[in-house]
């Protein structure tokens, strides 16, 4: 419902998503809305400020889905929540993944970080706790393992904008054959020409 203010009052994902394509000159006839989630992943290697999606055109499957710290053009995403994953790979190579867990299992003491996501340079989440990883701190947990959080207020990600997620942590045992991978999911939309016509 919008008001005199030509604010949308409590819109829905596609109102927002629809609302940054139009910012962005993108029409929204040839916008197909999905689910989507992106991910990076960088070396538990002892360092405890994290960069993700940053230099991710010099990484690629199973480190990466994307080819540049960026959203095509037509491509918008509102980010519904994160999680936070190590991977442990069968030897230094990292060719080969083992196994996939969640924070939790393999790195619980990481809990103690602080999140924050930058885009073209501006911070849109000041450090954020991760601890709500564990449901007991999230209370927008919709889960009963400390797999994801969930925030408040969805954050979104427009075309075309440099992004960098920053994750600083505390110190921990460093490990050549894992790695720490961080998604982000939520709906976004894509290029699809075949809308218009």
């Amino acid at each position: 419902m919008e008001q005199n203010t030509g604010v949308v009052v409590n819109p829905t994902q596609l109102q927002k998503a629809l609302y940054v394509a139009k910012k962005f000159g993108s029409p929204a006839s040839s916008a197909q809305f999905t689910e989507r989630a992106i991910y990076d992943t960088l070396p538990l290697d002892g360092r405890t400020y994290f960069e993700f999606f940053k230099g991710c055109n010099a990484r690629k499957f199973p480190q990466t889905n994307l080819s540049e710290n960026k959203l095509q053009k037509q491509e918008n995403m509102i980010v519904k929540f994160v999680s936070l994953e190590v991977i442990t790979y069968t030897d230094i190579t990292k060719v080969a993944v083992a196994s996939i867990d969640p924070l939790s299992t393999a790195f619980a003491g990481l809990y103690r970080a602080d999140l924050a996501l930058q885009i073209a340079q501006s911070q849109v989440l000041k450090p954020f706790p991760i601890d709500g990883l564990n449901p007991s701190f999230n209370m927008y947990a919709k889960h009963t393992t400390a797999n994801i959080v969930r925030f408040g207020v969805d954050l979104t990600i427009p075309e075309l904008l440099e992004f960098v997620a920053t994750l600083q942590t505390t110190a921990y045992t460093l490990s050549t054959t894992k790695d720490l991978m961080l998604k982000l999911h939520g709906q976004a939309t894509i290029f699809s020409p075949r809308a218009s016509f």
